[in-house]
């Protein structure tokens, strides 16, 4: 890899970042989850906010639109410039537990029943009867995290990797300490799969909190070639191919989580369009060339690439340590 040479002409946009928000309060008549889509204003507040789908009832759509409307940011801004930025989100508003010794054993039950569902290759039941369940309205933050980790099963089950990631992710926010470890374990296996070996890492440390029975030998032997990788000077290979955005679709993308400074695209066998680089504090976007590196500066923080580009098309990408030169901004040989 050759030095950086000079800071590339692209845009440059900091993310609006939350400073203020408190949690909605359970209504009365139950809890459950908003879907709600915002804008943060220049000056840092909140406009244009609307339910876009919700489980539950008007005051909890009421509960949420007064705590999300009340939030407060340091604004995105575009070339130095406060801008507007649209927000998406997902509100999960329950009980912290399930205080019935009848509600929690039905509930057992209906796992139990969809556990043998799965096992028995019936997804579409299985996943109508976890919809139905997270549908009610008197839900924990324990049980909304095992409907997810049994959502994340049969994505699984239909080999749904991202469908599967994403429910993992849900999923151990809320589950209990003792489902805790088993849903960390498989969320990191996936991860490594994916290669978003950043995040891997930090699950692997998650989970080595519970102690040290929480792991096992392979996992560990796992993490520890991924910090040996990422302390190579000359860094280390991950290869990408392009996947359609939907069955049939002229164009898709590959999402990886850089662990190095830097990255390198080559040996590309068909077309790809543009690398976004979605770090911490900054996005940059630039056209993609077969050899070209891209240097992240440290302030940026933690970067993912998206590359967009035909399906199908395979590359590698080198994932390095920074290169001298790289410190005022994304820059290539």
């Amino acid at each position: 890899m050759a030095g950086a040479s000079g800071a590339l002409a692209g845009t440059t946009i900091v993310p609006a970042r939350l400073i203020e928000a408190r949690q909605p309060k359970v209504p009365q008549d139950g809890g459950g989850w908003v879907d709600v889509s915002y804008v943060v204003l220049p000056d840092g507040t909140v406009g244009d906010l609307i339910i876009v789908d919700s489980s539950g009832t008007p005051a909890l759509e009421a509960a949420v639109t007064e705590a999300v409307g009340a939030r407060k940011y340091a604004p995105a801004t575009r070339e130095g410039q406060p801008v507007p930025q649209r927000m998406d989100d997902r509100l999960v508003v329950l009980k912290t537990s399930d205080d019935k010794y009848p509600l929690r054993e039905r509930r057992e039950k209906a796992f139990k029943r969809i556990n043998r569902l799965i096992e028995e290759g019936r997804l579409d039941a299985a996943e109508l009867a976890l919809e139905q369940l997270r549908a009610e309205r008197d839900l924990s933050y324990p049980v909304w995290g095992t409907i997810h980790w049994f959502l994340a099963k049969v994505d699984a089950a239909r080999l749904d990797l991202q469908g599967q990631l994403r429910n993992l992710l849900e999923a151990v926010r809320y589950v209990s300490p003792t489902n805790a470890p088993v849903v960390l374990r498989t969320l990191f296996d996936l991860q490594v799969r994916l290669h978003l070996y950043r995040s891997a890492l930090q699950t692997y440390g998650v989970l080595r909190s519970f102690g040290p029975g929480a792991s096992n030998d392979a996992l560990d032997s796992n993490a520890e070639a991924i910090r040996e990788a990422a302390t190579r000077t000359t860094g280390f290979t991950v290869p990408g191919e392009i996947a359609a955005i939907r069955p049939g679709a002229a164009e898709g993308s590959w999402i990886y989580e850089l662990v190095g400074r830097s990255l390198t695209i080559r040996d590309i066998a068909g077309s790809l369009g543009e690398l976004e680089l979605r770090c911490e504090q900054r996005t940059f976007m630039d056209p993609v060339e077969g050899g070209k590196t891209w240097t992240v500066p440290v302030p940026w923080g933690d970067c993912a690439v998206l590359i967009t580009g035909r399906p199908g098309t395979r590359f590698v990408v080198l994932d390095a340590p920074a290169l001298p030169g790289g410190t005022g901004g994304p820059a290539s040989d």
